[in-house]
């Protein structure tokens, strides 16, 4: 498939997927959810980052200065076969071809925007099939071979994955629905159904929000497990997989203290790891075994163990003014 064809094909359907039903947050929004139960649909947009489809943003998203509405970043990369390579290639409108290895990567401003440590470069330009996993007690990260490499013994440790690469159209063909009902007692209902995510592997649903934490003093993007925790679910053979959730209130509404959720990412946990109520330890130096048994020891940056696959955006802003 032309590279340029299959870009245009992402953005059509990244475009027309975002059908979100919000209503606007005042008096009469909130009497009318008390009163009524109302369902919301909102289909889900596969991408390469954080509101980012090749390299361009998908969404203008109502964030918090100094980040602009079209903020993104990237957190895939394409595989560079080049010898000696350090990262990824970034995925831009010129590269966007549907058979390319998808790798680890940063992105260098996505990183620095919320002060997230750079990894070592030996975390990125990996294969996601690939990725270091927790084989030790006290955390010690590897690459796992699948079942059937090694004799059927207990050691070494193995994975029950394919070893298949995956490519970013394998990575873009990721498709779902998300059906909230909110309740007229403010509490809602949540149903995420997906499809075509990559099989056998863990993912987590993270409720991305505009906030204050209680530890800053200015509003900021911060993650947090999308109903609770567990927020973690693994797909099937065929790469289906289903989150529900009971929550305490509507996401369509203001929370107490003003705070906004924006979106709702699926995010595929590479490494095979989960963190309790965030994605990843970010700022957690961790020891890595290569195969000739040496070691190193390095943050684990955002694109290197955990990576966003598929947006369902609730709050959307793309007046002219923001643009």
């Amino acid at each position: 498939m032309n590279r340029k064809l299959f870009l245009k094909e992402v953005l059509f359907y990244s475009f027309a997927l975002i059908m979100v039903l919000v209503y606007p947050v005042d008096s009469h929004a909130r009497k009318y959810y008390r009163n009524k139960t109302q369902t919301f649909h909102v289909n889900g947009v596969a991408v390469t980052g954080f509101n980012e489809v090749c390299g361009e943003a998908v969404v203008n998203l109502p964030l918090p200065p100094p980040l602009s509405p079209d903020f993104h970043g990237a957190f895939i990369g394409e595989y560079d076969t080049t010898q000696g390579a350090i990262d990824a290639i970034p995925f831009t409108p010129t590269n966007c071809n549907p058979n390319s290895l998808v790798a680890t990567t940063t992105d260098p401003v996505y990183r620095d925007a919320f002060g997230f440590p750079d990894p070592d470069s030996r975390l990125k330009n990996i294969p996601l099939r690939k990725v270091p996993t927790t084989v030790t007690f006290d955390d010690q990260r590897s690459e796992l071979s699948s079942i059937g490499v090694f004799p059927p013994n207990p050691f070494p440790p193995t994975k029950n994955q394919s070893n298949d690469p995956i490519t970013l159209g394998d990575w873009l063909s990721a498709r779902g629905n998300m059906t909230i009902v909110c309740k007229s007692d403010g509490s809602a209902s949540v149903v995420i159904r997906m499809r075509k995510l990559i099989p056998d592997s863990i993912y987590s649903a993270i409720a991305v929000w505009n906030t204050t934490p209680p530890f800053l003093n200015q509003p900021t993007v911060f993650p947090l497990p999308f109903g609770g925790v567990p927020n973690i679910f693994v797909t099937d053979a065929e790469g289906n997989g289903v989150f529900k959730r009971r929550l305490a209130a509507c996401p369509m509404d203001p929370t107490p203290d003003g705070s906004r959720l924006l979106f709702v990412d699926i995010g595929f946990h590479s490494a095979n790891t989960v963190s309790g109520a965030v994605p990843v330890p970010l700022f957690e130096t961790k020891t890595f075994i290569q195969s000739d048994g040496s070691t190193f020891r390095s943050a684990i940056g955002p694109g290197t163990a955990a990576h966003d696959q598929l947006d369902f955006f609730i709050a959307t802003d793309n007046s002219e003014t923001q643009k």
